[in-house]
């Protein structure tokens, strides 16, 4: 649940965020080098964490025996943060 939120705030910081600290860094000299390295360390945390959970996820799948289409549904149902990053 723990990475779930983590996932789930930074979801919400590019969603909300992002746009702006754009606009903001293009009036200053040098901007896309650190903006390119945040988002880059961003993607990275999304990436480790959907392999720290495929394991868990595959299990699932396997033991409920449902695609993993179907599986992404029940967790937005059963995980309340992920309904509002849909």
């Amino acid at each position: 649940m723990e990475e779930l939120d983590n996932m789930l705030y930074f979801r919400n910081e590019l969603a909300h965020r992002v746009s702006r600290m754009i606009l903001i860094a293009a009036t200053k000299g040098d901007w896309k080098i650190p903006l390119i390295k945040e988002l880059t360390e961003i993607s990275e945390m999304f990436r480790d964490t959907g392999r720290l959970l495929e394991p868990f996820m595959e299990a699932c799948r396997n033991q409920v025996g449902v695609p993993e289409e179907i599986m992404q549904e029940l967790g937005r149902h059963l995980y309340p943060g992920a309904a509002h990053a849909a």
